[in-house]
């Protein structure tokens, strides 16, 4: 959601940027065609007389002045309407008696006639297109800036928020402990106040010395009685806890188990479409390998003991019988040398907590791996082997680079002996 909200805030941010510019850019030319169709008036230069009302502009003062705001101005000219040609008063219709004093406040508010504006030049045009280019791109940037700073608001906030819950969480644990501590203490107070009550009963009335040493006892007995059932109370409670706890670990392992079988009958698939795939340049330069790999899938594919033994391993496994799946993936391994066998035998391990086991498996996958007809695919067990043994996971790389190099080295000499000779020069010839 952050990444979405920046990518939305930033596109936002480009659109009005956009709108900024070309509205800087284009302002003469949307304004002309707005006054063409009517919806904005030009601006007037006319000198309001203090003697007389303004009169309704009549047809050809109309055309008069659209032609004269058509007409380039003359360099050396005043303005057209302040000449002799402007256009003659009409008759004017009596003012309104509340309107008595208007022509005086509109000569008073008449703007002096000003000269025509000059039409820019094109270095002009540019120098103000690039001037508000420049301010759209300050605009765009104070608005990132700000958006920065609302999004760091935000994180910190969050990280305030983050440490309040940790520093409450922490007050609960110290509450309850003084809790804890503060039941123990009233028992100890009750038990101490139950025997000094004891004590004050004997000394008040008088009695053998066998009776206030069984009502002491009794009294002892009774105060332990309620301290250890409050004790026994507190451990079952803690212990449901406990409980509560492994269920949620144990279902927590369940998904992550789900999650890792999905993903290895993922890479399962893929192993199956790339062994389907490989290019037929592949096959002619390694044609004593084909031989052996078609002998090692029909063993594996035709041999219903092995697929029979391997799907009961697998069911053992996926019912939680690991036991029984230990002992059926150790035959399996000891027949058969498929690296999955291995593989899922170092799964079992692992799943036992035997990781020096499992670590063993998943080299022994690594090793079988390099052996057949996928090599590149020890690099699966790279990962979990250098967490279980750094040592064996640098042994089985050291293998899969001396692999890669011989590889490599065979390649070139493959490539150099297929390499055309060259001619000899002209020079060798004549010689």
């Amino acid at each position: 959601m952050p990444v979405i909200r920046w990518i939305m805030n930033h596109l936002v941010i480009v659109f009005v940027t956009v709108l900024v510019v070309a509205g800087l850019v284009y302002q003469d030319e949307i304004k002309n065609e707005l006054v063409q169709l009517d919806v904005m008036d030009t601006e007037s230069t006319q000198v309001v007389s203090a003697s007389t009302a303004p009169t309704a502009p009549t047809p050809s003062k109309v055309l008069s002045d659209a032609a004269e705001a058509d007409a380039p101005p003359a360099p050396a000219q005043m303005p057209t309407n302040l000449t002799a040609s402007a256009p003659t008063p009409t008759t004017q219709a009596p003012p309104a008696p509340d309107e008595a004093t208007a022509p005086a406040a509109v000569a008073s508010a008449a703007p002096m006639p000003t000269q025509p504006a000059r039409p820019q030049s094109p270095a002009e045009q540019v120098a103000k297109n690039k001037a508000a280019f420049e301010q759209a791109q300050a605009k765009a940037r104070q608005m990132q800036a700000d958006s920065e700073a609302r999004r760091k608001a935000a994180y910190e906030k969050a990280q305030v928020q983050a440490e309040k819950a940790q520093a409450n969480a922490r007050e609960a644990q110290a509450a309850a402990q003084a809790k804890m501590k503060k039941a123990q203490e009233e028992a100890q107070a009750r038990y101490k106040a139950a025997y000094e009550k004891s004590q004050a009963q004997m000394a008040q009335a008088p009695q053998t010395q066998a009776q206030a040493q069984a009502q002491a006892l009794e009294a002892r007995n009774k105060a332990m009685a309620e301290y250890q059932a409050r004790q026994q109370e507190a451990q079952a409670q803690a212990k449901a806890q406990a409980e509560k706890r492994a269920q949620e670990w144990a279902a927590a392992q369940a998904a992550a188990q789900e999650r890792a079988k999905a993903n290895y009958e993922k890479y399962q698939a893929q192993r199956v479409q790339m062994s389907q795939q490989q290019p037929q340049h592949m096959q002619q330069r390694a044609p004593q390998m084909a031989p052996q790999q078609n002998h090692n899938a029909a063993n594996v594919k035709l041999d219903p003991a092995v697929m029979e033994q391997w799907t009961a391993a697998r069911t053992a496994f996926w019912q939680r019988d690991l036991n029984k799946a230990e002992e059926l993936y150790k035959t399996l391994a000891a027949s058969t040398d498929i690296a999955d066998v291995t593989g899922e035998l170092g799964n079992v391990y692992f799943m036992q907590r035997r990781y020096k086991d499992a670590a063993d498996m998943y080299y022994e996958t690594g090793l079988r791996l390099l052996a057949g007809d996928t090599p590149m695919a020890a690099g699966s067990v790279m990962g979990t082997l250098y967490r279980l043994d750094p040592n064996k996971a640098n042994e089985l790389r050291a293998k899969m680079q001396e692999l890669h190099a011989a590889a490599m080295a065979k390649a070139a000499a493959e490539h150099q002996a297929m390499a055309p000779v060259p001619a000899p020069s002209n020079a060798n010839t004549a010689n």
